[in-house]
């Protein structure tokens, strides 16, 4: 376990030290942007594998039973995370916030924590516990800096939904779709399993 808890805290600094403006500012202005995202890019899938094995490696000790809710509510909050998730990959931030970003100024952000959250709440390993904490607080992180960043003024012409469309709504239920049919295999979890 003193693996993965080192593993995640650099996995944590990797993402929230350079990324934070002051520290990005000058290593961009220090390195150039292309090498910059390189090296940023290099060093958090190291600290991704290094994650990866000192998790496998971690005792799966029962830390706690998860609330006996929790499955249905991350079945109702997953497709959510998954739309605020594509949104954010698929709509570039403006000067102007436009279609998801009136709603939330940080949707990647907050779909992500969303997601690290229902996974707390449906897992008891101790080790699976820590990962997704962790993960849980990069993601806090993020969405107060992107909130903190985020343009004050909001678009006044069209709608929200016509912004956004039905592509990305549609993306979000057939990547939803696939997760579940995938998570049994991938993760070895079946998120449907006991609910019929």
């Amino acid at each position: 376990m003193t693996l993965l808890l080192i593993s995640l805290l650099v996995l944590t600094a990797s993402h929230l030290v350079p990324s934070a403006p002051p520290v990005k500012s000058r290593l961009i202005a220090l390195m150039g942007r292309p090498w910059f995202y390189t090296v940023y890019s290099v060093v958090s899938v190291l600290a991704l594998a290094a994650v990866v094995a000192a998790y496998r490696a971690a005792d799966p000790a029962l830390l706690w039973l998860p609330w006996p809710g929790a499955r249905p509510v991350a079945l109702l909050l997953m497709p959510v995370a998954l739309f605020l998730v594509v949104c954010r990959l698929t709509t570039r931030p403006s000067a102007v916030r436009r279609g998801i970003y009136r709603i939330t100024a940080a949707p990647g952000s907050l779909g992500v924590l969303i997601w690290t959250l229902v996974h707390l709440a449906n897992v008891g390993a101790a080790r699976t516990v820590v990962l997704f904490a962790a993960f849980a607080v990069i993601a806090l992180a993020a969405l107060i800096k992107n909130v903190r960043m985020a343009p004050k003024s909001a678009s006044t012409e069209g709608s929200v939904w016509s912004e956004i469309g039905w592509v990305r709504p549609a993306g979000a239920i057939l990547l939803y779709i696939a997760l579940l049919h995938l998570h049994p295999l991938v993760i070895g979890v079946d998120p449907l399993a006991g609910l019929t």
